[in-house]
């Protein structure tokens, strides 16, 4: 019962078995015990921050997710998974800042369109929202940045797939939501 890998695997299988509720005690056992020779690895920081996503913990996941990035920030892959479970968990903003870095480090072959349009996806919804607090003069301008950000993914998303309306579509969108008059 107290055995250091089988408790990562026991979290790795609820996990994929979606049972998030014993998934996440699972986790916290896991974290509990003596690691004796073993290491953890990114994938049980990256899998917990997961349950605990799922268990609508969004603050400790993202916590996870900042100790698996430390443990190897060479692996880009680990930012757009970050970036998904944060926009799973309705935290736009943080998902287009994960996304911004997965863009940023990941190989340039790596890259898919896809990943430009839903890191604009992200940035409008996080820019849209933000236009909500008409009060704040602070949100009127994050608004703006989110949604330059936006603008400038379903620019990427035109040049790269240029016969899909998706980049153009959505870049209009974006630029409407810049000047509501």
């Amino acid at each position: 019962p107290n055995n250091f890998v089988l408790n990562r695997l026991l979290m790795y299988s609820y996990l994929q078995s979606e049972d998030y509720t014993n998934g996440l005690a699972a986790g916290d056992k896991f974290f509990s015990l003596p690691k004796g020779d073993s290491e953890y690895i990114v994938q049980d920081y990256m899998t917990y921050g997961e349950l605990l996503s799922k268990n609508n913990q969004l603050e400790k996941a993202l916590t996870q997710y900042d100790l698996a990035i430390k443990l190897d920030p060479s692996k880009s892959s680990v930012y757009k998974e970050i970036a998904v479970a944060m926009a799973d968990g309705g935290q736009y903003e943080n998902a287009v800042k994960y996304y911004k870095q997965y863009t940023e480090n990941a190989e340039p072959d790596v890259l898919e369109a896809m990943d430009f349009f839903n890191m604009g996806r992200y940035a409008y919804i996080a820019g849209t929202a933000l236009q909500k607090d008409t009060t704040n003069v602070e949100a009127a301008a994050k608004s703006k940045e989110f949604l330059m950000e936006a603008d400038k993914a379903f620019g990427v998303v035109s040049e790269r797939i240029s016969d899909s309306y998706m980049g153009y579509f959505w870049s209009a969108r974006t630029n409407a939501a810049m000047d509501l008059e």
